[in-house]
């Protein structure tokens, strides 16, 4: 009797009710692109029960977008979103009523991907080239940015739009020179196909700005604040199951994607790569920074990307997810000890 009453005062305690004897809690959660490596944590969570272990049913809906999920979540058609730090900030500078609740990749995914053998040493070498991106993405915006920004004079770019997946084909057949997308996703693709690709980063093109977050509706913040910490609980006990089961996790993936394979285990390796940020060293995963919103958006508003300038404590809020521990507990895994497959 002792230990339950100290179970529940430490329950209590976290913020965060049990979910013995309670009906499950519907909860959406749109991801920013059709699931890939980057969300196998998502479905280790959904697969191991930790969303029903805290009282959540969750549903995983496969996104089309970063700005996808920006506007189902801002309009409160889902719960919860996934993005890019570009396509929250531009939606905020425009009062789409969102609020970011934790980071979920600190470093930024976006790259400008080419292959090796293209004569692209340097980003100004993409001048008079032909650069890919898709229609509905907001990459462009960012990587074009950021090329603003190193001197590239995007004047000299040809811009194609082309539908998802044909910038493989594309780039192979020298109709692309280079396009946008990310440093663990399509590239890893590339090189598992016998092709040699080059990269630039955020970081190489000059714009060292946060990565993809999750947030939700205003109004789910200040209504929900309780479900929501029992999200992040599920979705980081996901992460460090998926982080200590690589293969598994994967597999996880693949009963919801099976045209995926064994490929997206290594992509996961990478993202893991771009999560290893002081941040989460200091004070767990998912915890963020002024200094790091400010940074990003001093970036976008230089590169003419915001409509207004914001203010940090505007952007985001750490009230959640510092409310979850099991955030210090992944930090811990990532700083100490390799993922194990």
């Amino acid at each position: 009797m002792k230990r339950l009453a100290l179970l529940l005062a430490l329950v209590v305690g976290l913020g965060v009710a049990p979910a013995v004897g309670r009906a499950q809690e519907s909860v959406s959660i749109r991801l920013n692109h059709l699931p890939w490596g980057m969300h196998i944590a998502y479905f280790a969570a959904l697969e191991k029960g930790y969303f029903k272990e805290l009282g959540l049913d969750v549903k995983i809906i496969p996104g089309h977008g970063a700005l996808e999920a920006v506007n189902t979540v801002g309009a409160g058609k889902e719960d919860i979103g996934l993005a890019t730090v570009d396509t929250v900030l531009v939606a905020q500078a425009k009062g789409v009523p969102i609020k970011v609740i934790a980071m979920d990749m600190y470093e930024n995914p976006s790259c400008l991907i080419f292959m090796k053998n293209s004569g692209i040493a340097r980003p100004k070498d993409l001048e008079g080239k032909r650069l890919g991106h898709l229609p509905a993405s907001s990459m462009r915006y960012l990587t074009d940015a950021a090329m603003k920004l190193g001197g590239v004079d995007l004047g000299k770019i040809t811009y194609v739009n082309h539908p998802a997946g044909a910038e493989f084909q594309l780039l192979t057949a020298g109709k692309l020179d280079a396009f946008g997308g990310f440093c663990m996703g399509q590239a890893p693709t590339l090189e598992a196909k016998g092709f040699k690709v080059g990269m630039f980063s955020m970081k190489d093109l000059g714009a060292d700005v946060y990565g993809t977050m999750l947030f939700a509706h205003e109004r789910t913040v200040k209504e929900r604040p309780e479900m929501l910490v029992r999200f992040l609980r599920a979705w980081l006990k996901g992460q460090t199951y998926a982080y200590q089961h690589v293969d598994e996790s994967t597999h996880f993936l693949l009963k919801h994607r099976p045209d995926r394979d064994m490929l997206e285990a290594a992509k996961f390796k990478m993202v893991l790569d771009a999560d290893r940020s002081e941040e989460a060293r200091q004070r767990g995963f998912g915890v963020m920074t002024d200094e790091g919103w400010q940074r990003s958006i001093d970036i976008l508003i230089k590169a003419g990307m915001l409509e207004k300038a914001l203010k940090p404590k505007d952007v985001y809020t750490n009230d959640l997810i510092e409310k979850a521990p099991e955030g210090k507990e992944f930090a811990r895994l990532l700083f100490t000890a390799p993922p194990k497959d």
